[in-house]
């Protein structure tokens, strides 16, 4: 990425059936590693009636887990240089250090 001097954003969802904290957390460690200067992290949201919203709802994370999970992605990534633009974007410091000398 770097050596094209384009930019890249990855979207990584949180909460999955039967995904564990160990599991997101390698993930985050996967994209932090990459070189990825934009992450959106986000929980999933299961709504409607569809065969995944009714049969997996209870292999989800359940509220007080998903809040842990948030907790815990924001402190790993906070300590590999990021800075949370909004409540589910996160972005090297660098960019963002760059992008403020642009203005």
């Amino acid at each position: 990425m770097k050596s094209l001097k384009k930019s890249c954003n990855i979207d990584l969802i949180y909460g999955w059936p039967e995904q564990t904290i160990e599991d997101m957390l390698n993930d985050l460690k996967e994209i932090t590693q990459s070189g990825i200067r934009h992450i959106t992290h986000y929980e999933l949201n299961i709504a409607g009636r569809s065969d995944f919203a009714t049969q997996q709802r209870k292999l989800v994370a359940s509220i007080s887990e998903k809040i842990k999970m948030f907790n815990l992605a924001k402190e790993f990534l906070l300590s590999k240089g990021y800075r949370q633009r909004t409540v589910y974007d996160w972005e090297k410091v660098e960019v963002f250090e760059n992008k403020k000398k642009c203005f």
